[in-house]
């Protein structure tokens, strides 16, 4: 293959970056051993492909508290919100100032509706960042898991959805026709 080639095989793959987005990937559902912790949870989430990402709650409608976490792998929840950008650089900015990212933090009142918790952990790698969202809703015999979604890279996603965010189509073109200028002026001398 020539050089050109080369070129644009390169900017077509950098176009195809993408977090890997699993369905489903946050399991919530009552405590199966509440006897083991003090207090006692009430329900446990778990991030699938993960160190064992397990957090146990306690839930005293509005408040929602974090009583332990695994220490194989940290995890922060935090209360977000339907069409959220939920990544590293939001959270860092204070978006989310809702959080339990510890035991002995306050609880959050999630409010008498269906609500969305957002985590980020860590896969098997630190360097690479979970992001994912789960929808809690209500019923009468507590809480149920209406749906969740995790990106598996450093993207992020946004909450509510699968959809993860990607690069500008401007970047993009731009890159490639740097690219192109950088071939002809290569070619030319």
């Amino acid at each position: 293959m020539n050089r050109m080639t080369h070129l644009l095989v390169l900017l077509v793959c950098v176009g195809q970056v993408r977090a890997e987005v699993v369905v489903g990937a946050i399991e919530f559902g009552p405590a199966p051993d509440p006897n083991l912790f003090e207090p006692e949870p009430d329900y446990m989430a778990t991030i699938a492909e993960t160190r064992g990402a397990t957090a146990w709650f306690t839930f005293d409608a509005p408040d929602l508290r974090l009583v332990v976490v695994d220490l194989a792998s940290w995890h922060n929840w935090y209360l977000v919100e339907q069409g959220d950008l939920f990544n590293d650089e939001t959270i860092a900015n204070g978006q989310f100032p809702n959080g339990l990212r510890a035991e002995l933090d306050p609880p959050i009142d999630v409010g008498f509706g269906d609500f969305y918790l957002g985590v980020v952990c860590d896969r098997f790698d630190p360097d690479i960042r979970i992001h994912g969202w789960i929808e809690i809703g209500r019923t009468p015999q507590g809480l149920v898991p209406l749906g969740s979604a995790a990106a598996y890279g450093n993207t992020g996603i946004i909450v509510g959805t699968t959809d993860v965010p990607e690069p500008s189509t401007l970047i993009l073109l731009g890159m490639g026709a740097v690219g192109l200028l950088a071939y002809r002026w290569r070619r030319k001398f």
